[in-house]
């Protein structure tokens, strides 16, 4: 597993994982605090983007990249 700040483009289909929030590029999935997040696929592809790319003062941003008060964010049950 990689954390989001060291990925450094070395395995495109590397875990990430920038708090709770978990990518697997490999098999188009993400949860977050375990529990599965249903994407569009563009929806999954910028949050893979961003969550590579986090910028200075991600740490403190990471709810965020989350999706934690998104209201449009949709959760499998």
């Amino acid at each position: 597993m990689l954390s989001a700040a060291n990925t450094g483009g070395l395995d495109n289909d590397a875990e990430i994982q920038l708090g709770q929030l978990r990518i697997f590029p490999a098999q188009f999935q993400a949860s977050y605090a375990s529990v599965p997040l249903e994407l569009t696929n563009l929806e999954f592809r910028l949050l893979t983007l961003f969550s590579r790319n986090p910028g200075p003062g991600a740490q403190s941003r990471a709810h965020l990249a989350t999706g934690v008060g998104w209201k449009s964010a949709r959760v499998n049950h």
